[in-house]
């Protein structure tokens, strides 16, 4: 509507007095509305979703440990000793592994062989 004439109303006056006073067939003013059909299905027959709890953040000393624990294994793998003696190495260099790298090359030829795997 607008200022209180009904623009439908107003639209076929018009179109009549075009086609000469015959009155042109009703066109809807709205689309026809759908609704749409929902199935539900029992709690039962729905799947639970899998969702593996997120493991825990390490704190404090857990952290510290972790970390200690990634230095040792790539440690041990870049220079090809085994577990002890990569701890040995990162220890004696204060858990700095560019210093225990460094400390490696410098005294690699006086390590004995049951040191490397």
């Amino acid at each position: 509507m607008l200022d209180g004439v009904d623009l439908t109303d107003l639209k076929a006056r018009l179109a009549a007095e075009k086609t000469g006073g015959q009155q042109p067939a009703a066109v809807p003013t709205q689309p026809a509305t759908v609704t749409p059909q929902v199935t539900t299905l029992p709690a039962a027959a729905m799947p639970t979703p899998a969702v593996a709890p997120a493991p825990p953040v390490p704190t404090g000393d857990e952290a510290v440990t972790a970390q200690r624990n990634e230095w040792i294994s790539q440690f041990s793998q870049a220079s090809g000793m085994n577990t002890t003696w990569s701890i040995m190495c990162l220890e004696k260099n204060e858990w700095n592994p560019e210093a225990a790298w460094t400390n490696f090359n410098e005294i690699r030829a006086t390590i004995p062989p049951e040191a490397f795997v």
